[in-house]
């Protein structure tokens, strides 16, 4: 099935009159927003799991969000990146408190 506008052979995401491969969403706000927490998740699984596992679970996270979006009708939001985000910083504070006073240095707030 082809739609209007498109060429036969061409893929629906990839825009034939940019010149060049790149993916494009309307908001380019969202797409580096997107690509950067999907990047830190990808390196975050690639360096537990490796490239293989790293790029399933980055996939199934995308259709995931795209499934949603599709499901719910609601275009997309990032309070749940957010809210990771914020967690992730947490633990990693955390993390960063409890090294610091196992090696015997006491921090300002721990």
């Amino acid at each position: 099935m082809v739609a209007l506008g498109m060429q036969k052979n061409s893929h629906p995401l990839k825009s034939s009159r940019s010149g060049k491969n790149d993916i494009h969403l309307s908001n380019g706000d969202i797409q580096s927003e997107m690509t950067r927490i999907l990047g830190r998740f990808y390196r975050r699984i690639r360096s537990r799991f490796g490239p293989a596992s790293a790029i399933k679970a980055t996939a199934h996270k995308l259709a995931k969000i795209v499934c949603d979006m599709l499901t719910t009708k609601k275009s997309y939001t990032e309070a749940h990146f957010v809210a990771t985000a914020e967690q992730f910083n947490q633990e990693r504070i955390n993390r960063l408190h409890k090294e610091a006073a196992g090696l015997g240095y006491k921090t300002a707030s721990a």
